[in-house]
């Protein structure tokens, strides 16, 4: 589904979103979704005119199961690069565990690794605060993993991973919210945000915020009284 912006959503991602869009070296992949879900990924670029050799880049959010599941499948079918934050970059390539749910979403997360297995895999490219990549800026956000990195381009458009989501039952315009499991850091990570421009707001979660979205976060930040 095209967005705005040159921004397209993955359909049928269960549970999860990933995107993708084009830079001046092809198509980039922002998220891959849970294991085996790369033939839905190349069925739709193919559907919007992209062929498997035209995917030159792979960018992970961050280092969840749903996010890194078909990452390395993926790469192999297409040869693209993939990149991910520097400090999620051992579990991507099998040398630390994921995290561990708390709570009611531990028993979730322990039935999904059950059926789920990721192939592990060694990136291409070490992302850090501030780096430029495809046409985005990266943004080190920690909080719901070490790793975790939001995508921003200026008065355009914001990726949020899973540390900004947004209501799954809520309209395009609805509300944005914080679900993670060091929640002191993740609020310190929204305040890199006080101070930027952008329309859309898509996150790994719930519906994309297609108006005023910088707005609406700037709202979240003065309800906790953020700088």
């Amino acid at each position: 589904m095209e967005l705005k912006h040159g921004i397209h959503k993955f359909e049928g991602m269960t549970g999860v979103n990933c995107y993708w869009t084009t830079s001046d070296e092809g198509v980039v992949v922002i998220d891959t979704a849970n294991p085996k879900s790369e033939t839905k990924i190349l069925d739709q670029l193919k559907a919007g005119g992209k062929s498997t050799e035209d995917v030159k880049l792979i960018i992970i959010t961050h280092a969840d199961i749903d996010h890194l599941g078909s990452a390395a499948e993926l790469k192999n079918l297409t040869g693209a690069k993939i990149a991910i934050h520097e400090s999620d970059a051992a579990i991507l390539k099998g040398e630390e565990p994921m995290k561990e749910a708390q709570g009611f979403f531990k028993f979730i997360f322990k039935i999904m690794m059950g059926f789920f297995k990721f192939r592990t895999v060694d990136p291409d490219i070490l992302l850090k605060d501030g780096d430029e990549i495809a046409g985005f800026k990266v943004l080190h956000t920690p909080g719901h993993t070490k790793g975790s990195i939001m995508l921003f381009k200026p008065n355009q458009l914001l990726i949020t991973g899973d540390t900004l989501l947004s209501d799954s039952h809520a309209q395009p315009r609805g509300p944005i919210k914080l679900f993670t499991p060091d929640m002191k850091q993740a609020w310190s990570s929204i305040r890199k945000l006080h101070d930027l421009n952008f329309e859309m707001m898509l996150p790994g979660h719930g519906k994309p915020i297609l108006e005023n979205a910088g707005e609406k976060v700037r709202v979240l930040m003065e309800k906790k009284h953020l700088p």
